[in-house]
């Protein structure tokens, strides 16, 4: 997806939010602060904000992997080693974030911060379609977290979301992700569950 087509989406967005005014029988000479405002909400949710996506993805991950230290420590006196482990949470979260996705169209980070993955129709994904997302994800976006790897699928992640408007597995997928307003209380609540998971962490 172009610039281009990324300006197509907006005007055609545009375009619908006139529409609705008119169903409601809202003049647009009359009151054209109504019509901007119904564009300016739709803009907003619209909009790409690749830094709010990274952070809500980086709280899902840390989580991750704190539950898999905090799992790893029983499971070592076993006899399971780490490196068999890591792996298997990797994929076990592969599937946790399709079920979330396919339920309630979010997941932990993506609540806290505001964000909803819909299908184009605005339908929450099936859960074939949300695990073909999120294993996407974990290999071309995170590279299975990989330090260093990481950082280099990211960037790559973000060059091409602000360029084009959308990521390789949304766009592909027939994704939407949309930014609704940014709340204080969830983004405390966020915060706060990690440093609670933090805390639990460092006590064990």
């Amino acid at each position: 997806m172009t610039r281009a087509t990324n300006g197509s989406l907006i005007e055609s967005a545009q375009m619908a939010a006139v529409a609705e005014l008119t169903s409601r029988g809202i003049s647009l000479a009359a009151v054209p602060e109504e019509v901007e405002q119904k564009i300016r909400e739709t803009e907003a949710l619209n909009a790409v904000h690749p830094w709010r996506r990274f952070w809500a993805r980086a709280f899902d991950i840390y989580w991750m992997i704190t539950f898999a230290v905090l799992v790893s420590i029983p499971l070592s006196s076993v006899g399971v080693p780490p490196l068999v482990l890591f792996p298997f949470m990797f994929w076990s979260w592969v599937f946790v974030e399709a079920a979330l996705l396919s339920f309630v169209g979010t997941t932990p980070g993506k609540w806290f911060l505001s964000i909803t993955v819909t299908l184009g129709n605005g339908k929450r994904p099936t859960f074939l379609e949300a695990l073909r997302r999120s294993a996407t994800v974990l290999v071309r976006g995170t590279i299975f977290c990989v330090p260093g790897l990481f950082i280099v699928g990211s960037l790559f992640a973000y060059r091409r979301l602000t360029y084009s408007g959308s990521t390789y597995w949304d766009e592909h997928g027939g994704f939407t992700v949309s930014n609704g307003k940014l709340l204080p209380v969830r983004v405390f609540l966020g915060l706060a569950a990690t440093f609670a998971i933090s805390y639990v962490y460092s006590i064990r």
